[in-house]
């Protein structure tokens, strides 16, 4: 009886023996072999990304030439923060096209706010019917605008007058860009 519970013993010493091997060596090693296959997992698809972009980059610079006529297009909706005279222009002529006596201010101080655009002050007098015009010529013009705000007040004339005269007072912002 003796022998046989000296092999019991030896067979849980040897059973614990290779537990706590596992425990200590093995499972760390597989814990490890795990985040690293994660991680090489992980980095495989963010090099499958990169590739994709790149195929996507060098496709784009191919076809840059048939897209470039729509970019100077879209740049040419934008005004120059900086030196906006080509917008005022556009403003000066719509007016004189709609027969509106206009006057502007341009805002500097909004450029401090947003880099977006600039703020334009604008006291259009005239006919309404011109006024409304001169308004949606802006609104439609090649310039890409947000009228923010339009007050408008009719002028009070003597009783022989039959105009229908008014004055507004719009804000609009222009954006830029930069």
């Amino acid at each position: 009886m003796k022998i046989q519970s000296a092999i019991y013993i030896y067979v849980v010493g040897f059973a614990l023996a290779v537990l706590i091997l596992i425990v200590l060596f093995i499972y760390p090693t597989l814990r490890d072999v795990k985040a690293t296959s994660r991680n090489l997992f992980n980095q495989k698809e963010q090099l499958m990304a990169l590739e994709q972009e790149s195929i996507e980059f060098e496709r784009f610079k191919r076809q840059y030439s048939a897209y470039e006529s729509n970019f100077k297009t879209i740049d040419r909706l934008f005004i120059d923060q900086q030196n906006p005279v080509d917008f005022i222009k556009f403003l000066e002529t719509m007016a004189f096209d709609s027969d509106v006596f206009l006057k502007i201010d341009f805002l500097p101080s909004f450029e401090a706010k947003t880099s977006t655009g600039a703020l334009f002050r604008l006291s259009a007098k005239g006919d309404f019917t011109n006024v409304v015009q001169f308004l949606q010529k802006i609104d439609f013009g090649p310039y890409f605008v947000d009228i923010k705000e339009v007050i408008i007040q009719r002028l009070i004339h003597s009783e022989q007058s039959t105009k229908r005269e008014v004055e507004a007072d719009i804000s609009l912002q222009a954006f830029s860009s930069s």
